[in-house]
């Protein structure tokens, strides 16, 4: 398919080992009958040269005899071997069919007719009756033709396609399923394409892979199944599992897809260790699907926002790092080879893959708020995760099993994007000055938005205090209040600190209250204004659902307080899948829509929230990306007994970059919004109907009015029952490193 690689027919001994050892030799979607054109077809034409003299086109509108006796030589030569044989004709090196002389949809769907009817002929008289299987992917504009009329042989097997990111684009009907050749898919683990690559680690969540193939096998897609990995290298877990459930699809259920990886880690590193280390590649596929490491740019996490999301996801990271080590410590010397490339490496570039876009995000902050020396701090910070990045590469490369795998994992090939490089960073002239500046949670610059704190979700928030120079300066801190406490309140500040804000709860008297804090330094006073709603103790214990705070209420969907089966359907929660700890899901995959009367015919899923504020809010529901190119993509929300709002999801792949698709699979889910009227305050009821099967909800967001912009949603609200404490999510941004 690539030029990186070359074609199997190159060696003729090739066919005749893979025969000896009982493997049956297939092709992908560019590659029909058994060849490869990126390598093949040059020579090809060149000894098939027009009449004039020049090259022959790869396309059967033009040069449908050159091509065709191509086809035929290959099925010649591979004749007496066991193969599955791909019909139908794609560009070369994987790109769009060309038909110079076929521009609309119904005459390039009469010319793939014609491809196919030749295709036949020649198997039938050079390979006869043991030409199968025979199949027919349907794979990018493919699909378009096939569903506006291609005619594909009862007795071929239809392969469906995923949108390259794990996402099948459809799937058979009825009739497609009594077709005698069956169905199949052709799934992805990797790719190189729009719109962005994903060629590095091994980052597709394994709960999110089960989903799909059960789905596929529920649509009883189940004669064949090919999986595209790029390299075997890296994608080691990943294509386990596949085969695994390629070999028993019922093994493994929606609760239990990661003892899948406590059973494949006890195999490699003891049983013993097994648990650890399934608990360990959970949490790194769950930090991926909330952006792939490969995916990361500047500016996209949020470095104000929520505690810093950025710095807590880093956070994330450096403590499964650390966990990693900790086990690879005390494993027997034998296995640390391995335990390095298929558990350490994986963790240890991600996480550094985050943390020099993260410090460039800081720099690139700094710059904007006038910093002085912490804008060269972060700079000299972003540059040398990338040289660390570079070096644990070399490690694997070069140092890991005596440089057995040299080259086979490498972030950045000149030929191939594989993951984002060097971030662009800026520094500033040193100054002989020094000056006070300080920017507060949820403030690029300065403190114009409150520090927000509730008795519910008992939060930290951090303050950032810089020097605008170069020459120290003493500083303080003073909160106009002694229930406020501070991590620290005063020193001196070559570049910058991090201040941590906490209100000792049982000493806050109960209400409202406006604090501020005041910060002094270099001849210059600022001050930070707080806002503090302490409900009390006695509330907080005897708050029913989701609590409102900060004007949001911010909800993980599996954890609905109830969930209604109906008409044959159901929510079912599917561990391990999504940004969370969970996710929902619709099923069976294969009910019917529902469109009408959804309250009393329609699953659902309830949640109580507790509001305080009164209005019309938008609800947003998050999504994780699913297709259906003959349906649609749709679910249900509505606030207690007022009418369900249907919301559309995008149900097409159309492979762009730039638009819903591109967007939904480059962060992983899709939002979608509806709007809720709360007449009073109190508690309320939100439902979630299914509309199509086969939907999955993952987190749902209600805006009162005070939800900042940022990339996750906001940690998940108080719930006395599902999350009681907050807090304990709000972590300092990467502990430990310089600046913190």
């Amino acid at each position: 398919m690539h030029p990186y690689s070359d074609f199997f027919n190159k060696h003729r001994e090739n066919p005749e080992l893979a025969d000896r050892y009982g493997i049956v030799v297939g092709s992908s979607h560019p590659e029909a009958m058994l060849r490869n054109g990126v390598h093949e077809w040059e020579p090809w034409a060149e000894d098939h040269r027009n009449p004039d003299g020049t090259l022959p086109l790869y396309d059967y509108t033009v040069n449908p005899a050159v091509i065709s006796g191509y086809w035929r030589a290959r099925a010649r030569q591979n004749a007496a071997y066991e193969s599955s044989w791909t019909i139908g004709m794609r560009g070369l090196h994987d790109s769009a069919l060309e038909t110079k002389y076929a521009t609309t949809i119904p005459e390039k769907v009469a010319v793939m007719n014609g491809i196919i009817t030749d295709q036949r002929r020649i198997l039938a008289e050079e390979v006869g009756e043991a030409a199968e299987p025979q199949i027919f992917i349907p794979y990018k504009e493919v699909l378009e033709l096939y569903n506006a009329g291609v005619r594909v042989p009862d007795d071929v097997t239809l392969i469906w396609p995923d949108d390259n990111h794990g996402n099948m684009r459809q799937l058979p009907d009825e009739a497609e399923r009594r077709r005698s050749g069956g169905n199949g898919i052709y799934y992805h683990l990797s790719y190189w394409g729009r719109p962005r690559s994903y060629l590095w680690l091994d980052t597709t969540q394994l709960s999110k892979v089960w989903q799909e193939l059960r789905r596929v096998h529920d649509h009883q897609a189940d004669r064949m199944w090919i999986f595209n990995v790029g390299d075997i290298k890296s994608i080691e877990t990943g294509l386990s599992f596949c085969l695994d459930m390629a070999w028993d699809v019922d093994r493994w259920g929606p609760d239990d897809v990661e003892d899948f990886l406590v059973e494949w880690a006890g195999r490699q590193f003891g049983r013993r260790h097994g648990s650890e280390i399934a608990a360990i590649r959970t949490e790194y596929y769950r930090l991926a699907a909330e952006r792939r490491p490969e995916f990361i740019d500047k500016a996209i996490f949020s470095t104000v926002q929520h505690g810093d999301e950025a710095g807590r996801r880093l956070t994330a990271y450096e403590q499964l790092l650390d966990r990693v080590r900790k086990l690879g410590a005390k494993l027997p010397e034998p296995y640390r080879d391995a335990f390095y490339e298929l558990v350490e490496y994986p963790v240890h570039g991600a996480y550094l893959m985050n943390l020099k876009y993260y410090w460039a995000d800081r720099n690139a902050l700094a710059v904007r708020q006038g910093r002085g020396a912490g804008t060269n701090r972060f700079a000299d910070l972003a540059e040398a995760a990338h040289t660390e990045e570079q070096a644990i590469t070399r490690r694997y490369n070069a140092e890991i099993a005596g440089g057995k795998w040299d080259g086979i994992v490498n972030p950045y090939p000149s030929q191939i994007p594989k993951a984002p490089g060097r971030p662009a960073v800026t520094r500033v002239p040193r100054q002989e000055t020094s000056g006070l500046g300080l920017a507060a949670e949820g403030n690029e610059t300065g403190a114009s938005r409150p520090l927000s704190f509730s008795s519910y979700t008992r939060d930290r928030r951090f303050v950032d205090v810089f020097n605008t120079g170069f020459l120290p300066l003493e500083w303080q801190a003073e909160p106009s209040h002694p229930w406020i406490r501070l991590s620290t309140a005063g020193g001196e500040l070559t570049d910058q600190t991090r201040v941590w804000v906490e209100i000792d709860w049982p000493r806050a008297p109960e209400g409202t209250h406006l604090p501020t804090l005041t910060f002094t330094g270099a001849g210059t006073t600022a001050e930070v204004p707080l806002r503090v709603v302490n409900d009390g103790e006695r509330a907080r214990q005897r708050a029913r659902g989701f609590v409102e705070a900060h004007g949001h209420v911010s909800i993980d969907a599996a954890h609905f307080d109830r969930r209604v089966a109906r008409g044959g359907a159901r929510w079912r929660v599917v561990r391990g899948l999504g940004r969370r700890t969970a996710a929902v899901e619709a099923v069976p995959t294969t009910a019917p829509p529902i469109t009408e009367d959804l309250p009393t015919r329609s699953p659902e899923l309830r949640y109580r929230v507790r509001f305080t504020s009164t209005g019309t809010f938008p609800v947003t529901v998050f999504r994780l990306p699913s297709l259906d190119e003959r349906g649609k993509r749709r679910l249900a929300v509505a606030l207690d007994d007022q009418p369900p709002t249907v919301l559309s999801g995008q149900a097409i792949a159309t492979g762009n970059r730039g638009d819903a698709w591109a967007r939904n699979v480059e962060e992983g889910i899709e939002k979608l919004t509806a709007r809720v009227t709360v007449a009073e305050p109190g508690e309320h009821v939100l439902r979630v109907f299914m509309v199509d099967p086969a939907m999955a909800v993952d987190q749902i967001v209600i805006d009162t009015g005070g939800l900042p912009v940022s990339f996750l949603a906001p940690p998940e609200s108080y719930h006395r029952v599902f999350n009681p404490d907050p807090a304990s999510m709000s972590m300092p941004a990467v502990p430990g490193l310089p600046w913190a």
